[in-house]
Parts: structure tokens; C-alpha cells; sequence
């Protein structure tokens, strides 16, 4: 249990991506999602001359049409895994025997093999094996190597617009091979002890494979191209003329590499059923023709699905685990290692994104508390505001009284002072217009009056101090010239007198 779940932890921080089987014909685009015993199918029918052969013809309406497919399957924006699927006519296959010895050194020994036996340029190729059987060569067991070769142009112009098309195909694969699967896993008369022949009638030829321990063996392809030149419109007696003798060849080839013989068909075509069933019993009575049908899919589902259903159930296998031939740029090793970085770098940035969203949710909630703690601190405070307040109030009404009480003092002296503003008067009216008096210091009755001045000349000052001397109320008036003095264009001066008795 404990195993187990630990298991389920590392599937949650990161999780295997959800793929889907995309396959591209001629003349159509064929999604599947499967998800348990529930399953999903997107289509697009292609215009013609988009894809011809089984190779692009027009890069940026396929583009423009897969981008648009891209939108029907999944969300705008979002990266769509996938198992995609490419006309077979874009194989090569060879089938070739290792000894068991090679076993601990498989992969160099069959790298070796795949070199010397590529069908084109292996510099300008893709390809990739795996082991798919055993036999007896005199008296050793061997193991039986399946090799696929495809056109590096071909595939790497297909991976180009399917991820610019915001597909990411993890491994790239063809129909031969996805329809084995498909009736290998699903097939409801499909018996995993026997030999069979599949058939395919594609958009743009004739596929032909051997099954063999639930494996394909090898596949051979023929175009309508080929086989009909640029003349499209075919009569059913040359078709017929092209099956039986495409048949034949394979058998022939079958009976020289393998012993026994096979006795079944299996035939996939979305069109001439009946007719193409009669043509191979007519001419091949001890082939036993089969339409295949699914388990947990509805009998009359189209077989032209079973290409990408294959695809799909790639696409539930772990990928750890996925060891079928790929003809990717980058293998599913390291397609899985590349996934796995970029999952885990897009979770832990959501784990981080997380945790800082719940320290945030936190702090609010803690501000929150705060800020409603603050309020009933705030009304409390209030509280104690008016009470001071009220002792203010009391404080301002004494202070009020004292005021009154000494202001009632001050005016009854008020009654009782010295009646110098006689004295003012006099002093003023001597004053000439030009003469101001700045200041004037009393320090008593019987103390000399110290007056302060500016005028704007000698002159007026001398009239100003005569005119003090001849009032009778002044005495010993004394003016210094050395204590003139200039400020600002003015000239400051000062007097001093004595003040006889006020009446």
C-alpha cells in the first residue's frame, strides 16, 4: 500500500501527458483520445493536392488546415500529445536475424545491421528496430529484427508543421504498424496463435503486412500512382488485376521466409467491401477474409479509424515503456526525459505559485484580523478620547474663570494708572512729518525717558529735540549727534528727557 501510494505521489507531481493517436493521410485527418472505455474522434476531410503520395505538396495550407484541426481536437494555445501516423508509402521495411549471443549487445549489433541493409542513403534517413520473434537457423535459436527506414526530409517536414500546428508528436509512426496494434489489442477474431495477412486500401495505395506473433513482419506498399500512372479514375478490372497480383507477391515472399502458411486476411478498406471480398476468395479460396470489428467499440465504427485508434493505444502505454519503433526525430527515450523536465519544472513552478497564493491567502486573512482588531481598539480608544475630552472641557471652564477673575483685577487697576497718554500726546506733537518714532522706553516717572527715532535729515532731528525743550512738561532733553547713525538711506537717532509731574 505504502508502495503504492508513493507511486500515485510521483504521478501527481509528474504526471505522464495524455496522448492521443493523429493520423494523417491524402485525404483526411483522423484524431483519437482514448480515456478508460471512453473514447473520442475528430476529422477533417484535406482538399486534394495538399497531400499527394503520402508527402506534402503545400506546406502552408497544410499548416493552416492542421491549425484549424489543432483548435476542433483541443484548446487554442494548448500543446496536444500525440502518436502521429504517416502514409506507409513513406516506409522501408527489412526483416533480418541476429544470433542469441548478440542478446547483451542487441542494440550495437542491430545498429550495425540497419546500416548495411538501409534501402536508401542512411546518412538522409531515419531509422529504428526492434525484436519482434525468434527462430531456429541449424539448430540455433536467432532472433527476428524488424527495421523501418523513412526519408529524414519526409518525416522531419511532417514533425515541423504538426509541432508549429500545436501538436507535440512524441513518436511518429505508420498505418501498418498502428492497425496491427489495433487488431493485436482489440481485434474481437483475432487469434494471437496464428499468422495473418492485413490489407489496407488507403487514400493513396495498397498496404500489405504479416502478422506474426502479434507483431508486423514486414509491409509492402504500392501507390495508385505507381500502379495507374496520374489517372485517378480507375476501372474495377484493373483493380482487380492489381489486387490478385499484389496478393500473390506477398504470399510468394512469405512462403520463401517462413514456413506454414496463412491462412487469413485481414481487410480494412472505407469503400468496395463486397467487391474486393469476392475478388480474394475467388482467386484465393483457402484465404479466409475477415472484417475485423473491435471489442467495446460499436460494430459498424468505419475500419478507416482503426489506423489511429492504433495510434492512440500507443499513447496510453507509460512511456518508460514504450520501446516500439519510432521514426521521430528525437526517440521516445528522450522525447520521455525532455517531457519529463519540462512537467517537472511546469509543477514545481505551480507548487511554488501555490504556496506563495496560500502565504498571501494568509497574510490577508491575518491583515483582516488585524484590521477588526484595530476597529474595536479604534472605538475603545474613543471611548477614552471623551472622557479626556470631558476633563479638558472641565479644565478650559476653570482656566475661564481665572481668566475673568484676573481680567476684573486688571480693570479695576486700569482705574488706578498713570495718565500718560497726556504725556504721548505731547511728544507726538512735536513730531514733523519727516520724523518717526520707533521707540519709546519708561522705566518710571522720576527714571530719564530713553526715545528712539529715524528721520531722513540732521535737520528735522535738531527741530524735533527743540521743539521737546520747549514743552514744559519735559526736561534735561538731551540729544548726542555722535549717536546718529544710518540705516537704509535713513538716519537713526536717539533722545532722552526727563518727565515733570504728570496731572
Amino acid at each position: 500500500m505504502a508502495k503504492f501510494g508513493f507511486k500515485k505521489f510521483l504521478n501527481l507531481i509528474n504526471p505522464e501527458p495524455n496522448i492521443g493517436g493523429l493520423e494523417i493521410s491524402d485525404a483526411y485527418l483522423k484524431y483519437v483520445s482514448l480515456k478508460g472505455k471512453k473514447a473520442s474522434f475528430v476529422s477533417m476531410k484535406l482538399p486534394p493536392k495538399v497531400i499527394e503520395d503520402g508527402r506534402i505538396k503545400d506546406k502552408e495550407q497544410f499548416y493552416a488546415l492542421l491549425s484549424r484541426f489543432h483548435d476542433q481536437v483541443g484548446r487554442k494555445g494548448k500543446k496536444i500529445y500525440c502518436v502521429a501516423s504517416i502514409s506507409d508509402g513513406n516506409v522501408y521495411t527489412e526483416i533480418f536475424s541476429l544470433p542469441r549471443f548478440a542478446d547483451g549487445n542487441l542494440e550495437e549489433a542491430a545498429n550495425l545491421n540497419l546500416r548495411m541493409i538501409s534501402p536508401i542513403d542512411f546518412a538522409n534517413a531515419y531509422a529504428d528496430w526492434q525484436a519482434v520473434g525468434e527462430k531456429l537457423s541449424n539448430g540455433a535459436s536467432q532472433m527476428e529484427i524488424f527495421a523501418v527506414f523513412a526519408s529524414r526530409q519526409a518525416v522531419d517536414e511532417f514533425e515541423e508543421i504538426i509541432k508549429k500546428a500545436g501538436f507535440d508528436p512524441v513518436a511518429v509512426e505508420f498505418p501498418a504498424l498502428a492497425l496491427t496494434r489495433t487488431l493485436a489489442e482489440l481485434g474481437e477474431n483475432f487469434n494471437k496463435e496464428k499468422n495473418y495477412l492485413l490489407m489496407r486500401v488507403g487514400s493513396n495505395g495498397l498496404s500489405f503486412g504479416l502478422i506474426k506473433n502479434n507483431a508486423l513482419y514486414f509491409l509492402h506498399f504500392s501507390s495508385w500512382s505507381s500502379a495507374y500512372g496520374v489517372e485517378r479514375k480507375v476501372s474495377l478490372e484493373s483493380f482487380k488485376k492489381l489486387v490478385i497480383s499484389e496478393v500473390q507477391k506477398i504470399l510468394s515472399f512469405y512462403e520463401t521466409h517462413w514456413s506454414g502458411a496463412i491462412e487469413s486476411l485481414f481487410l480494412i478498406t472505407p469503400t468496395l467491401k463486397e467487391e474486393i471480398v469476392k475478388i480474394l476468395r475467388e482467386n484465393f479460396p483457402k484465404l479466409e477474409v475477415k472484417i475485423p470489428t473491435l471489442k467495446q467499440f460499436d460494430r459498424n465504427l468505419d475500419s478507416d479509424w482503426f489506423g489511429a485508434i492504433g495510434s492512440a493505444l500507443r499513447g496510453l502505454m507509460s512511456r518508460s515503456k514504450d520501446i516500439i519503433i519510432s521514426l521521430a526525430s528525437v526517440g521516445t527515450e528522450e522525447k520521455l526525459k525532455n517531457y519529463q523536465i519540462e512537467q517537472f519544472i511546469k509543477n514545481w513552478r505551480n507548487i511554488i505559485l501555490a504556496y506563495l497564493s496560500a502565504i498571501l491567502i494568509f497574510f490577508g486573512g491575518l491583515d483582516f484580523i488585524i484590521m477588526k482588531n484595530s476597529t474595536a481598539l479604534d472605538e475603545k480608544l474613543n471611548s477614552i478620547f471623551v472622557q479626556a475630552e470631558l476633563a479638558k472641557i472641565v479644565q478650559f471652564q476653570k482656566n475661564a474663570r481665572d481668566f475673568n477673575q484676573k481680567a476684573d483685577l486688571l480693570y479695576r487697576a486700569y482705574g488706578q494708572k498713570s495718565k500718560w497718554s497726556a504725556l504721548f500726546t505731547k511728544i507726538l506733537a512735536g513730531v514733523d512729518t519727516d520724523v518717526v518714532i520707533k521707540r519709546i522706553y519708561i522705566s518710571s516717572a522720576a527714571a530719564p525717558i530713553f526715545l528712539v527715532g529715524e528721520s531722513s535729515s540732521e535737520q528735522n532731528i535738531i527741530k524735533f529735540k527743540n521743539t521737546l525743550e520747549s514743552q514744559s512738561e519735559f526736561s534735561n532733553v538731551n540729544f548726542q549727534l555722535s549717536a546718529i547713525g544710518r540705516v537704509g538711506g535713513k538716519i537713526s537717532f536717539n533722545i532722552t528727557f526727563n518727565v515733570k509731574d504728570l496731572k
